[in-house]
């Protein structure tokens, strides 16, 4: 984080604010990609009958009987296929706990998003502006190195 920082203002010196968008850009997409990239860690076993299929092949009842699907059962099955974990975690996190862990659990989620979503040193910027006269790259590379140095 403090690299980003530090290199965010030093963009920010060079051309501005239309820059250090697009580079924030350019890393989303590239970190898009480099998810897309990367094969699924968790894999089927080929030798393992599962629920929705028939043999060991691997192939569904549907394309077994050579029915086929239409778009929106194929999404569907898509949105319900990669999201399983999430859903698994979810039951897991709301479920039942004794000694009321799991509203220990639900309010130590509650306050690290709550925490995630306000902003320590908003006013940081505009205050070190006027009272000293810094520029944004000034202050960027005063936060990189206090980060750095608080690690």
């Amino acid at each position: 984080m403090p690299l980003a920082d530090f290199c965010g203002g030093q963009i920010y010196k060079a051309g501005g604010f239309l820059p250090v968008y697009i580079t924030s850009l350019s890393f989303v997409f590239l970190g898009l990609f480099y998810i897309w990239l990367i094969p699924e860690s968790i894999t089927k076993r080929s030798h393992v009958k599962t629920e929705d299929t028939d043999d060991i092949n691997g192939e569904t009842k549907e394309e077994a009987n050579g029915k086929r699907e239409n778009i929106c059962q194929r999404l569907w099955r898509f949105f319900t296929e990669t999201n399983k974990l999430l859903i698994e975690t979810f039951k897991y996190v709301f479920s039942k706990r004794e000694h009321g862990e799991r509203g220990v659990i639900m309010g130590m989620l509650a306050l690290s998003f709550i925490g995630s979503m306000r902003s320590r040193d908003t006013n940081g910027l505009l205050y070190t502006q006027k009272k000293f006269g810094w520029t944004v790259t000034q202050y960027t590379n005063y936060k990189s190195f206090l980060v750095f140095t608080l690690l």
